[in-house]
């Protein structure tokens, strides 16, 4: 399996400005929120048939693939329901890990800091809450996207439903 970003750094943009980012830094948090976060909502088969077709778009065949990736209209018991695609989860999944980590660097001589004349670094408490606000935003479109995957289970035979709640603790049951 080739491993490609299903987002683009405009994808990003569209959620939050960001300042000279480029695609070396925000692709290694991109291929991260796939297989960490988009992987456990989708499912194993799911999500290797999506990254293997994703990019196919001149085939009519993979056109239910380009609609979970961007969204779509449907109709749903009488209802109209728009589904906004699996690309802002993966944007604010993607934020999260970049912010958390961009500051820091592994060198040769360790890891670092990186810090110039015209800024200065954000506390520790602030990052956690932009953090915390960026997975928030990311699992509205979890349930939106398990909603969109259960109402179209016909499109998307290979979904088998997920339990996966957002929640990434575990508990230790005691036998």
């Amino acid at each position: 399996m080739e491993k490609r970003c299903l987002i683009t750094l405009n994808d990003l943009k569209f959620l939050r400005p960001t300042a000279e980012l480029d695609g070396v830094r925000y692709e290694p948090y991109c291929l991260e929120s796939q297989d960490q976060d988009l992987r456990p909502v989708l499912g194993d088969g799911l999500f290797y048939d999506l990254m293997n077709k994703f990019h196919v778009t001149g085939d009519a065949m993979y056109t239910p693939y380009q609609e979970l990736i961007n969204g779509k209209a449907y109709s749903y018991n009488g209802q109209t329901i728009y589904f906004d695609g699996i690309k802002p989860m993966l944007g604010y999944f993607t934020l999260a890990r970049l912010i958390q980590n961009h500051s820091t660097n592994i060198t040769r001589f360790g890891v670092v800091t990186k810090v110039t004349q015209q800024s200065q670094p954000v506390d520790a408490q602030t990052v956690r809450q932009v953090v915390n606000e960026l997975r928030s935003n990311a699992q509205t479109y979890i349930n939106q996207a398990k909603q969109f995957l259960l109402h179209n289970q016909t499109t998307y035979t290979l979904y088998i439903g997920s339990d996966n709640s957002g929640n990434t603790s575990f508990r230790i049951l005691k036998g």
